[in-house]
């Protein structure tokens, strides 16, 4: 019994460092490797939020989601100005590393970025 109670506790550890299953990780900077990422699907970007195919995007924040794949909840500012549009993106990378747009919805600047369909 002793045996069990110690596993079931080592495991709730594992859980709480390691991040739950298919939950989302915490906000991050966006990086150089996101911002390749969107990059390598602006034109798809553009073309699900309305925009110009030649609009700057840049990647300001993300978190992501381990699924069978990598779910990246991206915040991307549209173009440089301070005032520029904001939309969060939701793209998922497959095992294979084939990169597609899942989902799209305009934001604020103050909206954190989190989970969304």
């Amino acid at each position: 019994m002793i045996r069990i109670i110690s596993l079931l506790a080592i495991l709730a550890v594992g859980l709480v460092v390691a991040g739950v299953p298919g939950g989302t990780g915490e906000v991050k900077n966006a990086d150089e490797q996101v911002q390749k990422l969107v990059d390598s699907v602006s034109s798809q970007i553009a073309a699900k939020a309305g925009i110009s195919a030649n609009s700057k995007l840049i990647a300001v924040s993300y978190k992501t989601q381990v699924v069978a794949g990598t779910n990246y909840f991206v915040k991307i500012r549209v173009g440089v100005s301070r005032n520029a549009k904001v939309i969060h993106v939701r793209i998922y990378k497959d095992l294979k590393g084939k990169v597609s747009v899942s989902s799209i919805k305009n934001a604020k600047e103050s909206d954190p970025v989190n989970y969304f369909d």
